[in-house]
């Protein structure tokens, strides 16, 4: 059996109290990263200038129009002097391009509805899905049609 000396005892208990908050420190230090990374990120994230749907919580309630497709917008109330000349052209031209996307995604989720509709329609011989699948109005395929005419010059 080792017995330690009086001296030797209390400096073994010192040693191993300094190195006991350290020893946590070290410890809590990927959670005080992680928490950092995460309140920098926020930080570097912006609003955007504009957004295809009044937003109250953003402030961006002001409608406006791009001047080529109509598209309507919202933004906030210093839109107007932020954003002018070749800046707004960017961002009308960034505007349409949204919502050409957003309609085009629209009318294929609105066609592939109509297709499956017609073919549960045809496999369950049921007239009401039919029905149903020949008065949908297809809204967004034909506002893409319309841009289509728009774009060639119709």
């Amino acid at each position: 059996m080792v017995t330690l000396r009086p001296n030797l005892r209390a400096r073994v208990c010192d040693f191993g109290s300094d190195y006991g908050g350290f020893s946590m420190f070290i410890q809590l230090m990927p959670i005080v990263v992680l928490i950092l990374v995460s309140v920098l990120s926020q930080l570097m994230v912006s609003t955007p200038p504009y957004s295809l749907y009044s937003k109250p919580s953003t402030g961006q309630t002001i409608k406006r129009q791009t001047e080529n497709l109509h598209v309507d917008y919202y933004v906030t109330r210093d839109f107007k002097s932020e954003y002018k000349g070749s800046a707004l052209q960017k961002i009308e031209k960034n505007v349409e391009e949204d919502y050409v996307s957003n309609v085009r995604n629209n009318c294929w989720k609105e066609r592939q509805t109509k297709t499956d509709l017609l073919y549960a329609a045809k496999v369950y011989r049921d007239e009401r899905l039919r029905r149903k699948a020949e008065l949908m109005t297809m809204d967004n395929c034909k506002e893409l049609d319309r841009l289509n005419e728009l774009f060639r010059g119709g």
